[in-house]
């Protein structure tokens, strides 16, 4: 599932995801004739249950279905339900002829330009590419001569994940209550302490603890890979 949803969000067709918890965490909220009734789970007459969703930007009904597809192989069965949501029916795009259309809808926010609405903008702007544009607005003094050396880009998941391993670690450092059982709790408390006791130094500590969970978030990135 995770390599899918690597995907499609570097295809720029995820736009989000997530599973629900059991209803028996949850609760129905119901209201008749102005009077409010709730319920807590789980819920027993329910046959059908939403276990998760995904919001996708696609052109087409069918190519939304093509996805469900791809997600429903991977879970092996059950039922999706393929639904349009009302910003991508009310939510105009800009176009080259309309570049101040307006453009709030969830997916417009969350996603950059395409290209039809950079070619409108350089139209607009009057340059003929990007680099042109950006060899106008960016003194040469402040611009680097060669690329940014970053590291390999992470999708939201994986972010996510890997920020979830190190926060299960500090609450098992912190709390002293194995909760998450991480191995890794153990060294990471003796390295932490390590720097309380030879630095007495607020500042120094927390910039070599940040550097300690920032190694610590590219072990966890590599092992993905």
């Amino acid at each position: 599932m995770g390599k899918l949803i690597e995907d499609m969000m570097n295809a720029g067709v995820l736009i989000a995801t997530d599973g629900l918890q059991p209803s028996s965490k949850g609760a129905r909220v119901r209201i008749s004739g102005g009077t409010f009734t709730v319920t807590d789970g789980p819920f027993a007459e329910t046959k059908e249950l939403i276990a998760g969703y995904a919001i996708v930007e696609v052109t087409s009904k069918e190519e939304a279905i093509e996805h469900a597809k791809r997600f429903l192989t991977l879970v092996g069965k059950g039922e999706g339900e393929v639904r349009r949501m009302h910003d991508a029916l009310l939510t105009p795009t800009p176009t080259a002829s309309t570049p101040l259309a307006p453009c709030d809808s969830f997916a417009r926010r969350h996603l950059g330009s395409n290209s039809e609405e950079v070619a409108g903008m350089l139209a607009t702007l009057d340059h003929p590419s990007l680099d042109a544009l950006i060899d106008a607005a960016v003194p040469a003094k402040i611009r680097l001569s060669e690329p940014l050396k970053l590291p390999v880009g992470r999708g939201e998941y994986e972010t996510l994940e890997e920020l979830r391993a190190i926060a299960e670690i500090i609450h098992d450092i912190d709390l002293k209550d194995n909760k998450f059982g991480r191995d890794e709790a153990v060294g990471i408390r003796t390295m932490i302490d390590g720097i309380a006791l030879t630095t007495p130094d607020d500042l120094e500590r927390i910039a070599r603890g940040t550097e300690v969970f920032n190694n610590l978030y590219e072990v966890f990135g590599k092992k993905r890979q």
